[in-house]
């Protein structure tokens, strides 16, 4: 009784008495006090005193019902409680839950043991009573309106609140969601009011002179019949282990970073079982960063017969350094995989909302993957000075006669594949100091180039020159590009990290500690630097019309775009200096109506559970 009777003063107290200047002025109610013309919030004071408090389960959907006069609520539905190893809880009764309260940092954290996935699951949000409130109808709108008018702290790059949150919302207003159902939102995402219709014959992308202009700036060619299906988080690493365990004949990887960690072993031992097999089985990582942190991989894969070569380019001065970035799988010629994961924790057990890392890959089948295996010979060797086995140069070629052949490869289809429109039409693009360090750079820049409805990429880092003395880097003429068509009316939508993703958060510990730094720790300080960093970068993108730059609340770490919904690009080419610049990437740039769809779908979750940078308050 006497906790009880504790917990209610607290509560009633905190809950009538409200900031004189509110942080928070979406929740409002008209059931505040009289006087209080502003908010009606938990949080009148930092009284060290309540921090560390308690508020009961029950106690806390009250609260969020009063201050948020009715978008925050309880979520009804059935919901299967789990700790943060996703075991089921015993006790399955969500009443016995409590969340200690933090009035400093405006933070609830559960008292019990939960996984992120199971507090936000708790709670509701009530997206079409938000967007009434707000006055919009289109709930990006309506949120970018609320945190116009919300304070924002230009130091951290975040924004300041007065009401109590769980700390597994990072930054959001809301609790995450989950679907596009729950925006709530007809024109949002894959309805056809946020299309640009694939029969639109008119589109530059749809042109032979678009793609002849790809032809000789990148030195690559379309191929069409490619199936395609997009990857996010951890279902990339499942597919992988999936296909390496069904390849016949061979299996080449090509990653930056590849950890030794009890997750990423159910991929090194399907590797190493079928180099055991008789499997020509290869691996090419970065020797700096792969020394450092994952030199057991490095040695256990060797150890047990699979063939790893190390990218030294990072130790070479002038033109030829350069970071190993690119990451790509080829098995047995005819199925592969692109794009941003790195084979470590964070990618490999991400959902999505765990706090690991936001990332993208493409399942790839088709003639594509000929080029692939074509470039990974010339990768491979570069780094061990040896020839790349015979037999798969001629493998090379005479897939490549047959795919010509068959009407799949080939500038001469061109007109017929680009006047049907014919879906799975891609092109596999690598660049590095061996050959043209800005092959992608130079693709992406003719495609913003030419786009005409809207653009809308993610990067995990910002970098630009701001102010160039001399000759502007790629990174710095792509972002140009996207002010002048965003200043021009059209709308770019860039999603990249800001204060949240993981930053600060204890992860699982993994096997060595210094692992743990580079798959763990290294993504958080990293993140807190970037921002800190190109703080200025970050604001410039705030000043221009049209350009809304999106912070996710997961760490960005997918590297895609989609310009006008019709050409989308995946790779691991980040829209930052280093990889305009230096870094071997590779990227896929196909026209799919289905793969657009699906990444345009995603990516309009992703900017759901954003909060945009804007400084002007």
């Amino acid at each position: 009784m006497f906790k009880f009777s504790k917990t209610l003063f607290i509560f009633l107290i905190l809950s009538s008495v409200s900031l004189a200047q509110a942080k928070s002025p979406l929740f409002t109610s008209e059931t505040c006090h009289p006087k209080i013309t502003t908010a009606c919030t938990l949080y009148p004071f930092a009284d060290a005193n309540l921090n560390g408090g308690i508020l009961p389960y029950s106690a806390l959907i009250s609260y969020f019902n009063q201050v948020s006069a009715g978008l925050i609520g309880e979520n009804h539905a059935s919901i299967n409680l789990q700790n943060s190893k996703y075991e089921n809880l015993p006790d399955q009764d969500r009443n016995h839950l409590s969340f200690t309260f933090n009035t400093k940092k405006m933070t609830l954290v559960p008292v019990q043991d939960l996984s992120p996935e199971t507090v936000q699951k708790l709670f509701t949000f009530d997206s079409a009573l938000f967007k009434r409130r707000m006055g919009s109808n289109h709930f990006n709108d309506a949120t970018r309106k609320h945190f116009e008018l919300t304070r924002f702290n230009r130091w951290k790059l975040n924004f300041e609140r007065d009401i109590l949150l769980p700390t597994d919302w990072r930054s959001l207003i809301h609790p995450p969601f989950y679907s596009l159902k729950e925006i709530d939102d007809e024109s949002t995402g894959s309805t056809s009011a946020n299309r640009s219709p694939a029969s639109n014959g008119t589109s530059p992308f749809w042109n032979k002179d678009y793609h002849l202009t790809l032809d000789s700036q990148t030195r690559t060619e379309l191929t069409s019949g490619n199936q395609l299906r997009l990857m996010v988080n951890n279902a990339s690493f499942s597919e992988k282990i999936k296909l390496v365990k069904e390849a016949k004949r061979y299996v080449h990887v090509a990653v930056m970073s590849f950890a030794y960690t009890e997750e990423s072993r159910k991929l090194i031992d399907a590797l190493i079982a079928q180099a055991k097999a008789g499997l020509d089985v290869r691996v090419i990582m970065e020797k700096v960063w792969g020394k450092v942190a994952f030199n057991k991989t490095i040695k256990t894969l060797r150890k047990n017969g699979v063939k790893v070569a190390l990218s030294d380019d990072l130790l070479r001065v002038g033109r030829n350094q350069g970071l190993f970035h690119s990451k790509y799988f080829v098995i047995d010629g005819e199925r592969g995989v692109v794009g941003g994961q790195n084979l470590v924790d964070r990618a490999n057990k991400a959902t999505g909302y765990n706090h690991f890392n936001k990332d993208t890959d493409v399942r790839v089948e088709g003639p594509i993957v000929t080029d692939m295996l074509e470039d990974y010979g010339k990768l491979w060797e570069r780094f061990t000075r040896e020839e790349f086995p015979i037999a798969f140069k001629k493998e090379v070629l005479s897939r490549k006669e047959a795919e010509r052949n068959a009407g799949v490869r080939g500038s001469e289809n061109y007109s017929e594949w680009l006047t049907k429109q014919t879906p799975g039409l891609c092109r596999f693009i690598s660049q590095g100091p061996n050959e043209d360090r800005y092959k992608v750079s130079k693709a992406y820049f003719e495609t913003f180039s030419r786009a005409e409805k809207d653009i809308l990429l993610t990067t995990q880092i910002v970098s630009f020159q701001k102010n160039p003395i001399f000759n502007e880097n790629w990174s710095t003429k792509i972002y140009r590009k996207l002010f002048a068509k965003a200043k021009s009316g059209l709308p770019v939508n860039l999603i990249t990290n800001g204060i949240d993703g993981g930053f600060l958060k204890t992860y699982p510990k993994t096997e060595r500690p210094l692992e743990k730094f580079f798959t763990s720790g290294m993504n958080d300080i990293t993140g807190y630097l970037n921002t800190a960093l190109r703080r200025g970068k970050l604001e410039v993108l705030a000043t221009v019309p049209n350009f809304n730059t999106w912070q996710h609340f997961q760490y960005i770490h997918s590297k895609v775009a989609i310009t006008d919904d019709v050409v989308t690009a995946i790779g691991s080419y980040n829209f930052e200096t280093y990889s305009a610049e230096h870094s071997y990437e590779t990227a896929v740039f196909c026209q799919d109506e289905k793969l657009t769809h699906a990444l345009r779908d995603d990516l309009t979750l992703t900017i759901a559970n954003s909060t945009p940078l804007t400084i002007g308050n």
